[in-house]
């Protein structure tokens, strides 16, 4: 993660300064006291909030439409900061670096009247995700295609927003009054002999984030921008929770030391249908791998421009 996020970094480094150089020559009259480059340079920091739809919680069956596990209760505050290169104001490239956590619990299903709440609250699964992600990011903002440039151009813009991030994940659970971390514990037998089919995850992911927003210039060296997307990933284990069946506990004392094999038969399921003698794996349903991960956010971004040039 570290290493791809100082390759992205210097890569835009590179730009910023191969391209600041280029784009002296040509500037357009901003207003009377600034003149705008074909290729405006801007920094900012993001902040707001975030969500996620996984196997856990939510209020309908697993493995139903995706807003089946939001729960308004377990959004979280996330921030970071970026860089961004725009273009005659009608296309942005941002390089941008956020960071912030994502949850669920079935618990919180208890009195959801969805169809199948009542079967995730009993399985009384629950995870929370730091999540970091590295993204490239595009805007696009079609009132600028027509702007009559006789005129003063418009203070607000909305547009598209399309990108695809690089996501570092490490799912946990709470174990007592402890957090755990699942990846190591391997809770639905990836990596194991009998479950060929369940391969290790790494907690690295890609990510597509799609949104909208909008674009406020609060003066000559500032803009703001609000705006909301959906981050798609290529991953359905930010919750470590992803294959339909329940693995033989047993196995955990095959593959994994004593210690980690007592939390992983402890862990791998939190609800009444296990048998007593911990050796037949319980009925009902711990996921479903139909669909992948996602996460949202609500953020505002705070951007200084970098290379208006007063008259």
């Amino acid at each position: 993660m570290k290493h791809t996020l100082r390759t992205l970094t210097l890569a835009v480094t590179i730009l910023f300064f191969a391209n600041s150089g280029n784009a002296q020559g040509r500037y357009f009259y901003y207003n009377d006291q600034y003149r705008e480059p074909e290729l405006l340079f801007e920094m900012g920091v993001t902040g707001g909030i975030m969500n996620a739809s996984t196997d856990i919680g939510g209020n309908r069956k697993v493995g139903s439409f995706p807003m089946s596990s939001f729960t308004l209760y377990n959004t979280k505050l996330n921030g970071g900061a970026y860089i961004s290169a725009t273009y005659l104001d009608i296309v942005t490239a941002r390089l941008q670096f956020s960071a912030g956590q994502i949850q669920g619990a079935d618990s919180l299903t208890a009195n959801a009247k969805g169809g199948g709440a009542q079967n995730r609250a009993t399985r009384n699964l629950n995870y929370r995700t730091r999540l970091q992600e590295a993204s490239l990011l595009f805007e696009f903002h079609p009132t600028f295609l027509w702007r009559d440039v006789e005129l003063p151009a418009p203070k607000f813009s909305p547009y598209i927003l399309a990108g695809i991030g690089y996501l570092h994940f490490d799912p946990e659970t709470k174990y007592g009054n402890a957090w755990v971390k699942t990846m190591p514990l391997k809770l639905e037998g990836q990596g194991f002999s009998e479950y060929p089919d369940r391969k290790r995850y790494t907690g690295h992911a890609l990510s597509f984030p799609v949104g909208l927003g909008v674009r406020y210039e609060l003066g000559p060296l500032f803009y703001a921008r609000a705006e909301a997307a959906v981050h798609l990933t290529n991953t359905d284990y930010l919750d470590d929770a992803s294959k339909e069946d329940y693995i033989n506990p047993s196995l955990f004392y095959k593959y994994l030391s004593p210690e980690q094999a007592s939390k992983a038969a402890a862990l791998f399921h939190r609800g009444p249908a296990q048998d007593i003698d911990g050796n037949t794996p319980p009925d009902g349903m711990r996921a479903s791998s139909k669909l992948r991960d996602m996460f949202w956010t609500v953020n505002l971004n705070i951007g200084l421009v970098l290379n208006r040039k007063k008259n």
